[in-house]
C-alpha cells in the first residue's frame, strides 16, 4: 500500500512539474511577435475614433484607414493565440499579413535596438 501511495505520488509532482513547465515555457514564435508588436507601438496609431475612420496617421509616415488598423490589431491578437496554441505557421502568416500592410520587411528590427 505505501508503494501504491508513493508511486502515486511521485507520478502526481511529475505530472504538476511538467504542466507548469509547459505553462510557463516561451514559444519561439513569441519573439516574432514581440518584434512586431514593438514595431506597432513605435508606429504610435492614435486610439480610433470609429472603426470607419478614413485615415489615422502614424510614426514614420503610416497612413491607414480604420478598418486597416482593426483588421491588423485583429491578426496581432489571434497570432498570439496561435502561438500559445504552438500553431507556429498561422503564426507566421498573420505576422506576414501585418508586415505587408505596414509595409515592413519581415525581419525588420524594431527602432530603438
Amino acid at each position: 500500500m505505501r508503494k501504491i501511495i508513493a508511486t502515486a505520488a511521485a507520478a502526481f509532482i511529475v505530472v504538476a512539474a511538467g504542466s507548469s513547465w509547459a505553462a510557463t515555457a516561451t514559444h519561439p514564435c513569441r519573439a516574432d511577435l514581440d518584434r512586431l508588436a514593438a514595431d506597432w507601438q513605435a508606429i504610435s496609431f492614435p486610439e480610433l475614433t470609429k472603426p470607419e475612420q478614413a485615415h489615422t496617421y502614424g510614426a514614420g509616415g503610416h497612413d491607414h484607414t480604420g478598418g486597416q488598423i482593426s483588421y491588423m490589431k485583429q491578426q496581432i491578437r489571434l497570432a498570439y493565440a496561435d502561438c500559445a496554441a504552438g500553431r507556429e505557421q498561422a503564426v507566421r502568416d498573420r505576422i506576414a499579413v501585418v508586415r505587408s500592410a505596414l509595409r515592413m520587411p519581415l525581419n525588420h528590427a524594431p527602432s530603438g535596438t
